[in-house]
């Protein structure tokens, strides 16, 4: 049956997502879960908010539209409807149906595709949007990993997305806008417990060569140095459980931590140093093991 007015018929569309591969990891988000920490409930939300809310405004969607968001390699995905998508951040060389697709711009969709991405040839996350309403639950509000409840995204995992009309918006905008210049450099301020550290800490946290670490995630990037990690000092050695935010800088033995979205809500470890703009965490999270960070205090 022909529908009389195409926006009631994209209305009631259905697009269907699967996973095949995850690729380096995969993860719905959302805004997060604001204003949950005194509960000790992280803040979730994107790695790199910016990235994450041009693929919404490429779409018009609202500021909490749900993406997927993935790290290092985009893997392959089914995806099957009539719609619209976008996407934005690293490029991870992505194809449908074995073609090129353009990120940064809007992608219409009329049957049934294979999306693949592979790795990331510059930047570290990649985020997915689709025109719709994604049948996630959200818990505590988000649909953000971070809770024990959130489903874990692998091979068979599937989501259904209400589709929506369609809009009619292209970007002519540089690709790597939102992705860090290397060596990235971080404007950082003394954190509560920078004060208390030896001298020798302090000079190593100015002098040393910092590179980005095979451990790091959406809880924190640790940092890998050229200089062996000295101690902090006795008079934090007695340091009991604190409050930390995102943007957080601790220093364990193992070397410093520049804590992240999903991060603990408390730590036991020095807050030696804070980075002072939020955005700089956008940049942060684009980068990949190897790459190299600089403070400037």
């Amino acid at each position: 049956m022909d529908c009389p007015r195409k926006k009631d018929c994209l209305m009631e569309s259905i697009i269907r997502l699967e996973c095949i591969k995850p690729g380096g990891g995969a993860y719905l988000v959302d805004q997060g879960r604001a204003g949950l920490r005194h509960q000790g409930i992280p803040t979730g939300g994107p790695a790199d908010n910016s990235s994450a809310q041009r693929a919404r405004e490429l779409l018009d969607l609202d500021d909490d539209a749900i993406l997927l968001e993935f790290t290092l390699e985009g893997g392959q995905w089914l995806l099957s409807g009539k719609g619209q998508f976008a996407i934005t951040g690293a490029d991870m060389g992505w194809k449908i149906n074995g073609r090129p697709v353009e990120i940064y711009t809007t992608i219409d969709i009329d049957g049934d595709y294979l999306l693949d991405g592979g790795f990331a040839e510059r930047g570290c996350r990649s985020y997915l949007a689709i025109r719709g309403n994604w049948k996630s639950p959200r818990y505590l509000g988000s649909v953000s990993p971070g809770l024990p409840e959130i489903e874990k995204i692998t091979t068979g995992w599937k989501v259904l997305i209400e589709g929506m009309d369609e809009v009619d918006y292209s970007s002519d905008l540089d690709i790597y806008q939102h992705l860090p210049t290397l060596p990235l450099t971080l404007k950082v301020t003394p954190g509560p417990e920078w004060p208390l550290l030896s001298d020798e800490a302090r000079n190593y946290f100015k002098e040393a060569s910092f590179h980005l670490g095979q451990n790091s995630n959406r809880q924190g990037v640790r940092l890998v140095s050229d200089l062996d990690v000295p101690p902090p000092g006795p008079q934090v050695a007695r340091m009991v459980s604190s409050p930390v935010l995102p943007g957080t800088i601790q220093f364990p033995p193992s070397g410093p931590i520049i804590l992240l979205n999903d991060a603990q809500t408390v730590g036991g470890f020095p807050r030696v140093l804070l980075v002072e703009d939020y955005a700089d965490l956008d940049l942060l999270a684009q980068l990949k093991p190897g790459d190299k960070v600089t403070f400037a205090l």
